[in-house]
């Protein structure tokens, strides 16, 4: 109730998707746990929080997988390693 409710006014807000992914995955709903999970990542992306983004794509790939879609699991972990290559290029650059 209280994530949602935050949710309804500010749509980004992390801690609330998080809370709401949590919920959804507990309870079996896999298809809204994954969605959530993409949005979590992208506003990691957006703020440039990489270990995060990372953190949610693969929750999501896990609740991806969860609903026998191995191939859209496949891509979002794809996604992950790709986020993850860039951070580590970026720390050996810098």
């Amino acid at each position: 109730e209280l994530a949602s409710a935050a949710l309804a006014r500010w749509p980004e807000f992390a801690p609330a998707l998080h809370a709401k992914a949590i919920a959804a995955s507990e309870s079996g709903r896999h298809d809204v746990a994954a969605m959530l999970w993409r949005r979590v990542a992208d506003e990691a992306a957006a703020h440039g929080h990489s270990t995060e983004e990372v953190a949610a794509l693969t929750a999501s790939a896990e609740a991806e997988l969860a609903m026998g879609r191995p191939s859209a699991a496949l891509a979002t972990l794809e996604r992950a390693a790709g986020v993850r290559r860039h951070h580590r290029a970026d720390e050996v650059l810098s």
